[in-house]
């Protein structure tokens, strides 16, 4: 059992909360509570490390402090995971599942009503910058709560790559929070402005939100929208929805700026089509109300 704060185990969890600068170099990050672990586990995130709180540990048959009930047998799926074994993988837990003493287990957790454990995952970008699904191009949206937000909806509606520039490091606890398990199905690439030559040289349409835009609920019932309708057709490798609006097939890349500024010159300049939500009585939106709007609106 760790019962020191000074244990290089617990610093480390620690860098990981509050340091992207350590997340970013490890490819690691932090899950919180049951229900995520379970999924991660499920899922295709690696986990690297869980750790219990003592007195989840003794009052729970599982020495992942987790009964059946409680989300699952996280100890067997874990097993099954890292089988055969990885290295410095010991099935009976001396270094992969972690006891904690509870002092020390509150110091490092970040939630205030923790379930008692956490797990070390890492990160699943492909880091490729390839784009062969719908995707979204998120600019400079700083708030975490926002981009955890949009990584939530686009998870569901399945946006598989999450491009982002200059923006809230998505793996901070806030936005894996926010995400609310999103972050374990979509694709994160931190990337630079240098992604729009790339998403042109694959064909790949670019859609701005901008306020300046068609009014996206008028798409195909208005001659102002035509010309750019037509760029965009043919762009694609299919007509748009007969009833207006939505995308029928081909790959296009949904373009987010943060509520400050917008997209960047070079965003807006190279977008195929560029769209608004027309607003009543209030200037603008939430990027995250914004970006799931246009994220389902364009997967009609």
């Amino acid at each position: 059992m760790i019962t020191s704060k000074d244990n290089d185990k617990i610093k480390l969890v620690r860098k990981l909360m509050t340091d992207k600068k350590t997340r970013r170099e490890t490819g690691l990050f932090v899950l919180e509570g049951v229900r995520l672990i379970d999924e991660a586990i499920s899922g295709r995130v690696e986990i690297e490390a869980v750790y219990i709180s003592e007195s989840k540990a003794r009052t729970t048959p599982s020495p992942f402090g987790c009964h059946p009930s409680d989300g699952g047998e996280l100890a067997g799926n874990i097993l099954a995971q890292n089988s055969p074994p990885s290295e410095g993988w010991h099935p009976k837990g001396d270094g992969v599942v972690l006891v904690v003493k509870d002092s020390i287990f509150d110091a490092i957790t970040d939630t205030v009503n923790s379930q008692g454990i956490i797990a070390l995952c890492r990160k699943i970008s492909s880091g490729t910058g390839h784009c062969d699904t719908n995707a979204l191009l998120l600019d400079r949206i700083r708030d975490p709560g926002n981009m955890g937000a949009i990584i939530r909806t686009a998870a569901a509606a399945g946006y598989n790559t999450v491009y982002c520039i200059d923006c809230a490091d998505p793996y901070q606890p806030k936005s894996v929070r926010a995400s609310m398990g999103g972050i374990l199905y979509v694709d994160i690439i931190e990337t630079d402005y240098s992604i729009i030559d790339k998403l042109k040289r694959q064909s790949v349409s670019i859609i701005a939100a901008d306020m300046g835009g068609i009014n996206v609920f008028e798409i195909g019932n208005t001659s102002s929208a035509m010309p750019q309708l037509l760029k965009f057709r043919r762009t694609q490798n299919s007509p748009l929805c007969k009833r207006g609006g939505g995308v029928a097939d081909g790959v296009f890349c949904l373009a987010i700026g943060s509520e400050a500024d917008g997209l960047d010159p070079r965003i807006k300049n190279s977008a195929t089509l560029t769209v608004s939500i027309p607003m009543q009585r209030v200037e603008s939106l939430n990027a995250a109300v914004s970006a799931g709007i246009l994220m389902y609106f364009f997967r009609r």
